[in-house]
């Protein structure tokens, strides 16, 4: 590179500042240079009836592949190499779009505000776009009112840096790339990032008013900031749960140690979601999410998964949620969008908001952690060691309805919020708290770890291992609504190490002799008449006394 020019050498009455700007711009030499666009007021104006679109543009080229229809570039900067453009303290008003690189080497443009100025708010347009290129940055610049607002579209290993922008009809950072495009420094609305080959990059962005502050595909999304989203009023259009800070609809995404914080007000609002990850289209597949280490304040959800396989939810904090903390579930439309292979761990799910029984909704009992199976599938769901401080009797700590092969483990429950799970082929054990547990469903093994007084177990068809630690619990154990059948009882171990526990068993094919019972205490087995079971309570001095 062996040059610098002014704009201001090309600028004159018989001139547009478009023809100007491409006169300069073709006076560059092949090696490159940098071009001045000196502070003042520019008009970017284009005539929609004879300039070529986007779409124009790559066809001449041989591309096809691009689809921005009908952005219609005041400026084509075409397969320039080693080109700066330099444009502090410039302001370009635009009718429809205004810069773009296309098939560019090492290009920049730095500086520059861009307003949107055409009564068309439904067409397509940006303020700068650096499309199907190597290396190409947009950096610093300032750009309102557009339908893309800053565009970086397989970009390899270029990206945008330290923008602003605002007031994007649809999204105001539209980022895709080959290697490693990253948005850096962004204030206000929302952010898309995608692609299809390796991991785009979001990171330090704050971004506020958007109907998804970060939207990601094939992406790593890292601390980031997220602030108020609108009424879900506004962009709804049959699918509510559009509406969050952090979202994929497609996978291969990871979301890592952002903050999301809803701080307006809820009272008539069913979302937004911290964090969606969630499947709109039948017969679509998403996988490879992970959402770790990410705060999510004051959001009615804080982390919603469906129809997604293998992911990962970890050493996550949901505090001041209105509903739920942690939603999993299948969908209710019977297409093929199954829930399985998930990891719920290390998460901290606090109370919920106290304002939250205020929320006009049409939801019933809230839950730190909830998982349901509506049509399609639910299978192979870990829930392991998260704690859950939800401190509300009528609702739930953890909630799991109709999943099949999954394990809940060592979780530990801080709030009066019930623990109640309904289990096909599962494992179960819970801890650290007084607590309701209803597992309802065959194959399951139930442990519960009763470190406090007062549980209530109701227990259908499952293997159990019950220590009672403590006094004063009921264990209350059915086999089925027919009969009692095959109960495998016979497995289960009770350990009365305290006074008082209270043992509701079926009667028929199961016998007090066919538990392994350990108790310092001692245990007496009394038949009940009315109930046709047997009352096992602590404190004498035979094992087996069936009086």
């Amino acid at each position: 590179m062996c040059c610098t020019i002014n704009l201001k050498d090309f600028l004159n009455s018989g001139l547009s500042d478009k023809d100007a700007i491409m006169n300069a711009l073709n006076s560059l030499p092949a090696t490159g240079g940098t071009l001045i666009i000196p502070s003042g007021e520019y008009q970017l104006q284009v005539n929609e009836s004879t300039d070529p679109n986007v779409n124009t543009v790559a066809v001449n080229q041989g591309d096809p592949g691009i689809s921005f229809q009908d952005s219609i570039p005041c400026i084509v900067i075409n397969r320039l190499k080693f080109v700066t453009i330099k444009a502090f303290g410039a302001k370009f008003t635009c009718n429809r779009s205004g810069f773009i690189f296309y098939r560019c080497f090492n290009c920049t443009f730095e500086g520059g505000m861009f307003e949107y100025n055409n009564d068309h708010i439904g067409k397509e347009s940006f303020a700068i776009a650096a499309i199907r290129s190597v290396g190409c940055n947009l950096e610093r610049l300032y750009a309102n009112g557009f339908h893309r607002n800053i565009i970086s579209y397989r970009n390899t290993g270029g990206g945008i840096f330290n923008c602003y922008a605002s007031n994007a009809n649809y999204f105001n950072f539209y980022s895709s790339s080959v290697n490693d495009v990253t948005l850096d420094h962004f204030d206000e609305n929302n952010i898309f990032a995608s692609n299809s080959t390796t991991r785009s990059k979001i990171s330090k962005c704050i971004a506020s008013g958007g109907k998804s502050n970060y939207f990601a595909d094939w992406s790593i999304c890292d601390s980031n900031e997220s602030y108020d989203i609108p009424e879900d009023e506004t962009f709804a259009d049959g699918n509510p749960l559009a509406i969050a800070h952090f979202m994929t609809q497609y996978g291969n995404v990871d979301f890592v140690n952002n903050y999301a914080e809803e701080k307006g007000n809820l009272d008539n609002r069913n979302y937004p979601v911290g964090f969606s990850v969630t499947n709109t289209g039948s017969n679509k597949e998403i996988q490879n999410v992970t959402v770790r280490g990410n705060v999510i304040k004051g959001c009615v959800k804080g982390i919603v998964v469906s129809g997604c396989h293998d992911f990962i939810l970890n050493n996550n904090i949901v505090k001041d949620y209105w509903y739920e903390g942690i939603h999993i579930y299948s969908p209710n439309t019977g297409d093929n969008r199954s829930v399985k292979n998930g990891i719920v761990s290390e998460n901290t799910i606090g109370d919920i908001n106290p304002l939250s029984n205020k929320l006009n909704t049409s939801f019933s009992k809230r839950a730190a952690i909830h998982v349901e199976k509506n049509l399609d599938e639910v299978l192979n769901i870990m829930i392991v060691n998260n704690i859950c401080s939800l401190d509300d009797e009528n609702s739930y700590n953890i909630f799991v309805d109709g999943i099949e092969s999954s394990s809940i483990r060592n979780n530990i429950i801080k709030g009066t919020g019930e623990v109640r799970v309904s289990l096909t082929g599962a494992d179960l054990i819970t801890s650290d708290s007084k607590q309701y547990v209803d597992v309802s469903h065959t194959s399951s093994i139930f442990e519960i770890d009763d470190r406090y007084s007062g549980n209530l177990i109701h227990a259908i068809n499952s293997e159990l291992k019950l220590p009672a630690r403590r006094a004063g619990q009921i264990f209350e154990f059915f086999s089925n609504t027919t009969g009692f059948g095959d109960v495998r009882f016979e497995r289960g171990e009770f350990n009365s190490q305290q006074n008082g526990n209270i043992f509701i068993l079926p009667d028929g094919s199961t016998t007090p002799e066919s538990f392994k019972v350990s108790a310092p205490y001692n245990l007496k087995f009394l038949p009940l008449n009315n109930l046709g079971g047997w009352l096992v309570i602590g404190n004498y001095n035979t094992i087996f006394d069936k009086q």
